[in-house]
């Protein structure tokens, strides 16, 4: 096989070093069985006639660190950077994409040894964490005495940065070699110990200190021949089957994934152990106010039939292995994940026995469920008290995940969270953001609210009003005029902006329009008796005669974000009533970073300005996905986006087409100063929308790196605009989508084709179903 480099080790100015990371070695993982086993071999020249000789692979010498595949199952780190005499130096300019250049932070003279000691370092925290076996040809390191030392630097570096399953060492010698175990064992103890007392001088190492140190740093120690293959294979299959039954056997894209974030944090010089579990949430952190939604569950429903324990339990378990998550055992996950907060969630409602009645049924509940759906299963439990939760409401926790505040209302009164809106929602693939919930998870009642969320790719439009009575006619002409403007009459203002800010009369207008569904005509009629708001006791809120509302009913209206600012306070239909001040705080991140703002604060306004606003709200109707996560193998890569449209099927976006179709309007998409040009509405993508499907348009765009910035942009009035969230960063793309969640999602969605999407609906039905059935 030929050489696929992974890790290599430059030099740039004096005190600078880099270590090189090529993707184009990951691609191992795409080939073979889903469940590679890694082994880690050091060596050279020996090491290199062995694998040809028994596994007809062709390997050069690197000077760094190679992945190959032995076989379908088996893929070797190969190693050679202690071999280096000379680095190479490191290349001016920009990186390409397909590698990733770690600044060290080290200064590297090049010389030898000094790169021989980066490298056996390098090896125990990148690599040793990953591999069941490693391999040390002992005729390649330079004998007995150069591998003794070695192997005692590993142990010391075993004291620092421990790894979670020790690997088992074959130390592989020449036949005519004759070693003697013991003594090794012996003379490695020793080096240990002189080791333990350079750097403690006044503390005793016993030799049953020295032992354990040495079994924290390898399962088990064994000489073999290099011509006994079969005993070396067996070796190697006993540690990989320690390593299944100790639950750490990952699949291709989990071990990518590690060895990436392994690689990243040598860079960074990070020292801490390598955690799997804690290490596969990284892109899935768990809810920082878990405790806090414990707390208010538990006490606000203290005198209902639930069995917390269980709720809570089963709840923690749907988080802990949404689809994709690798089994870890249900007791590391609860213990590294959960453990913390649901004790102190227990002093503060003085349960002392909590923890360990929550601990006891998430164990047994990850178990039941292990080859089954966690969110199903957590879906049939909840339906166990459906009497009881039609009684209980909250505004302030989800109660199906217990980890979020709710934030969408369903028609018996229970409020979400969106991520549970997305598990247990069923949506069809010509509205992939529209949900539909036939039944709520808690109570079972029908529900026919549709819940419409906007897409995570799509940026944030933003609406302020504001003024005082005496501008309300101004504020209602600006409306209408804006409205005019963007030109889409069937589609109603209220679902043409994701986040809606109203203070002083602006509040009715944002209340009115944006909640309750008034059209611009409705408020007009009510002018005359509009006044300034003004709050009243038992948070009622009057402007004017007739125009009386309770301010607790905003969180059962669903629709896009609406906060009103009323005197200090502030309301909302998606979060509990606050200061002005931290709501402001809290939404600053998405004024900054708005694609747009359409703000009326009082008085008159600019006409011009409005038209150039409302010209650009075309554009930002549309928006990017990536249809697979880019690998960059190869740079540059062809990056595939699908362009949609946040309008629905239907009259709107039909009248949208056509208006730019008329206009000949064209895309703009490139990247990295490259720009191709084409008509936007074409005839497969205008005839797919007059068939009633949704607007879908291929781009494919070549990229330089991950950090390339995705420009596209569509004709409007006057000049091509950028669509929503463009330019776009690739990275945060992938992050956005969340085609970096290998390890699952916390909507429990997994990235894919839009027939995966059809068939979990399909079986979403069916279980509903099955649980109504088994409720008569």
């Amino acid at each position: 096989m030929a050489s696929v480099h992974w890790l290599e080790l430059r030099i740039g100015s004096p005190g600078q070093s880099f270590l090189l990371e090529h993707l184009r070695a990951y691609k191992v993982f795409d080939q073979g069985e889903s469940r590679p086993r890694m082994i880690l071999a050091v060596g050279g020249e020996q090491k290199k006639s062995f694998f040809l000789k028994h596994y007809n692979v062709h390997g050069s010498r690197d000077q760094g660190v190679a992945l190959r595949a032995l076989s379908p199952s088996i893929v070797v780190a190969d190693c050679w950077m202690h071999t280096a005499q000379l680095l190479r130096r490191a290349e001016a300019g920009p990186a390409r994409g397909n590698y990733v250049q770690h600044d060290l932070q080290l200064a590297l003279s090049g010389h030898p040894r000094q790169v021989a000691e980066f490298a056996w370092d390098l090896y125990w925290q990148v690599l040793v964490p990953f591999t069941p076996v490693v391999l040390l040809f002992l005729g390649d390191l330079g004998g007995i005495e150069t591998t003794t030392e070695a192997l005692a630097k590993w142990v010391r570096r075993a004291m620092l940065t421990p790894v979670q399953c020790p690997p088992r060492l074959l130390i592989i010698h020449p036949e005519s070699q004759t070693i003697h175990k013991t003594r090794f064992i012996s003379n490695l103890h020793k080096r240990v110990q002189k080791m333990l007392r350079n750097l403690e001088p006044f503390t005793a190492a016993y030799a049953s200190q020295v032992d354990s140190y040495c079994q924290a740093a390898f399962e088990s120690v064994h000489f073999i021949p290099a011509s006994d293959h079969g005993d070396i294979s067996n070796q190697m299959e006993q540690a990989f089957e320690a390593r299944t039954a100790a639950g750490l056997d990952f699949r291709g894209e989990h071990l990518r994934f590690f060895l990436k974030v392994a690689v990243s944090r040598f860079g960074q010089r990070t020292m801490a152990p390598f955690d799997f579990c804690r290490m596969s949430r990284m892109r899935n952190l768990v809810s920082s106010d878990l405790g806090d939604h414990l707390v208010h569950f538990i006490t606000s429903s203290r005198n209902l039939k639930l069995d917390h324990s269980q709720i809570i339990a089963s709840a923690l378990e749907m988080d802990a292995y949404p689809p994709g998550m690798h089994f870890f055992h249900p007791s590391e996950a609860f213990d590294k994940l959960y453990g913390t907060q649901v004790s102190h969630s227990s002093k503060r409602v003085d349960d002392t026995t909590l923890p360990a009645r929550i601990r006891d049924v998430f164990l047994q509940t990850a178990l039941e469920r292990r080859f089954l759906s966690s969110a199903l299963g957590h879906r049939r439990l909840l339906r166990q008290f459906s009497a009881v939760w039609r009684d209980y409401y909250s505004v302030q926790t989800c109660l199906v995940c217990l980890m979020r505040a709710p934030s969408e209302t369903l028609n018996c009164g229970h409020l979400l969270c969106t991520t549970c809106v997305v598990i247990y929602g069923l949506l069809t693939q010509t509205e992939p953001w529209k949900y539909r919930i036939n039944h709520c998870p808690l109570c079972s009642e029908k529900n026919q609210n549709h819940i419409t969320l906007k897409p995570p790719t799509a940026g944030t439009k933003v609406l302020k009003l504001g003024g005082t009575a005496r501008t309300k006619s101004i504020l209602v002409q600006f409306l209408k005029e804006f409205q005019a403007l963007v030109g889409l009459p069937l589609y109603p203002l209220r679902d043409q902006f994701d986040l809606v800010l109203g203070s002083d009369i602006g509040a009715f207008f944002a209340q009115t329009i944006f909640l309750e569904g008034w059209s611009i005509a409705d408020c007009r009629h009510h002018l005359p008796r509009l006044q300034d708001p003004k709050l009243r006791r038992k948070g009622i809120v009057s402007y004017g005669k007739g125009l009386d509302w309770e301010l607790s009913e905003l969180a059962h209206f669903n629709g896009p974000k609406t906060i009103l600012y009323l005197k200090d306070l502030a309301y909302s239909n998606k979060s509990l009533r606050t200061s002005r001040r931290a709501a402001s705080d809290r939404i600053s991140d998405s004024l900054q970073s708005c694609d747009i703002l359409v703000e009326y604060g009082g008085g008159g306004y600019d006409s011009h300005l409005l038209r150039e606003i409302a010209a650009r709200m075309h554009s930002s109707l549309f928006y990017v996905e990536l249809v697979t996560e880019p690998t960059f193998y190869s740079a540059p890569e062809t990056i595939r986006l699908r362009l949609l449209c946040r309008l629905p099927p239907g009259p709107p976006l039909m009248s949208l087409l056509s208006t730019l179709k008329r206009r000949n309007a064209r895309v703009y998409y490139g990247a990295d100063g490259l720009e191709s040009i084409e008509p936007l509405v074409g005839p497969l993508a205008w005839g797919r929308c007059r068939e009633g499907d949704r607007f879908v348009r291929g781009l494919s765009i070549p990229a330089a790196s991950v950090a390339s910035k995705l420009s596209v942009k569509i004709d409007s009035l006057t000049k091509p605009e950028e669509i929503s969230n463009s330019p776009y960063e690739l990275c945060q793309l992938i992050r956005d989508q969340g085609l970096d969640c290998v390890f699952g999602r916390k909507d429990h969605r997994v990235p894919g084709p839009v027939s995966d999407e059809i068939v979990s609906e399909e079986v979403m039905i069916l279980c509903e179903m099955l649980d109504r059935i088994n409720e008569f």
